[in-house]
């Protein structure tokens, strides 16, 4: 069986070009929509897929440095004037190695699960990353940086779609038979480290930009409460467009007077996905009610962490259901169908359109937890089976040091501009 699914990848295979003939700028010219033809059997090759396939699967062997959300906040406050070029030729060397690996997830997929067309549509964007990363020259000055952002950019704007390819390729699995428990531990691994990338590759770009309260992708002054108000607003529309009513927000808790630092766009899904799982329970449970209960959220922050709990009177979960709920495709709702590609919260978190469907995906809560814990956070979750579910999020906080650091990294960078 396991040969046959290799038979299956072999026609996706993928090419490696050789470096001197290599042209960044011809692979940015190319259409997104053109994977199927450049890693197709008609198109050019240099070396066969089983030799090609081989290099990919040694570079997947290569260990991966894990980087903590501390590490990101300190690379970005570097004030070297080479930080851009050597933060580039460290992406140069570790981009490869994090696609390889997602590579030989795909390829060791059981068969029927790896012929499904959305999640080839997905290996097919790996395998064409990969060729085009583990091929570039190498980056020997700002010239050749910038070229080498742009490339970046690219990539994040062609795997903006993956997220929801692959919701809608695991729901097609699971429907024809496949093993939830290898769906899981596929989809944990693949969304990690797309995180992971993405992060490495956002850091990238946001060191050419100067924004306020920002040190690279991470905001040194986050204002909690501003934000959930933010996405209650957003939340509360999408439950008229539904339920024509939705329930208000009580914020309580301890006054944040520790600054909060955290990756913004990160702490914007979390709360859009759980709040928007407790709106949706308080409207369905609560049923032709002229009032709905309020949900409450409270919120307390430390030096070292800070938290939320989302309490929700919507009829909570059956206790047989609760620890299927951390099961991705999971879902209670009903089934609205995957959105287009880019849109709803799992777009959200790739850059693009936030507008879909209040739930039915079931990815919400394990890629919440994904979120979480991937810079040793946690989500909990406890619910009252007939009366409401409490969700705890802890996030970690790197303190109120930042808006100091930040203060003295700018002063250190402007003697480096200094004529």
């Amino acid at each position: 069986m396991m040969f046959c699914a290799r038979r299956c990848w072999a026609r996706h295979r993928i090419l490696v070009c050789p470096k001197a003939n290599f042209d960044p700028g011809r692979w940015q010219q190319r259409k997104t929509c053109n994977y199927e033809r450049a890693l197709h059997t008609d198109a050019p090759t240099i070396m066969g897929w089983e030799e090609s396939v081989n290099i990919m699967r040694k570079v997947a062997e290569k260990p991966t440095i894990a980087l903590s959300l501390k590490d990101f906040y300190n690379h970005a406050l570097n004030s070297s004037p080479n930080r851009l070029l050597q933060s580039a030729q460290y992406l140069h060397r570790e981009l490869p190695i994090r696609i390889a690996k997602r590579l030989v997830d795909f390829q060791e997929l059981p068969f029927l699960t790896a012929s499904n067309p959305n999640l080839r549509k997905v290996y097919n964007l790996y395998a064409e990353a990969f060729t085009l990363l583990w091929e570039y020259p190498a980056i020997r000055d700002v010239n050749d940086e910038t070229v080498y952002a742009n490339t970046l950019t690219q990539f994040i704007d062609d795997h903006q779609h993956v997220v929801s390819l692959l919701a809608m390729g695991v729901k097609e699995a699971r429907k024809r038979g496949a093993a939830p428990g290898v769906l899981d531990k596929f989809l944990d691994s693949t969304i990690r480290s797309r995180i992971g990338i993405r992060l490495l590759i956002e850091q990238q770009l946001a060191l050419h930009l100067e924004r306020k309260d920002y040190v690279g992708v991470i905001h040194a002054n986050l204002n909690l409460e501003k934000m959930i108000r933010h996405v209650e607003a957003f939340t509360t529309r999408m439950c008229e467009d539904r339920y024509m009513h939705a329930p208000s927000v009580v914020i309580d808790g301890d006054e944040i007077t520790v600054p909060i630092s955290y990756i913004p766009v990160h702490l914007e899904y979390l709360l859009q996905e759980l709040m928007k799982n407790a709106f949706r329970a308080t409207c369905e449970y609560n049923l032709g009610q002229d009032e709905l209960p309020p949900v409450i959220i409270t919120i307390h922050a430390n030096a070292e962490d800070f938290y939320i709990r989302i309490s929700d009177r919507g009829g909570g979960i059956p206790k047989t259901l609760q620890h299927k709920c951390w099961s991705w495709s999971f879902t209670t709702a009903d089934d609205v169908g995957v959105p287009a590609a880019g849109t709803g919260v799992l777009g959200m978190v790739g850059g693009a359109s936030r507008d879909g469907p209040i739930a039915g995906l079931g990815f919400g809560l394990p890629m919440s937890k994904v979120y979480a814990s991937y810079f040793g956070g946690d989500l909990k979750m406890y619910s009252m089976a007939g009366f409401g579910t409490d969700i705890y999020l802890r996030l970690t906080n790197l303190g109120p040091d930042c808006n100091r650091h930040m203060r003295d990294a700018s002063l250190l960078r402007s003697s480096f501009n200094a004529p």
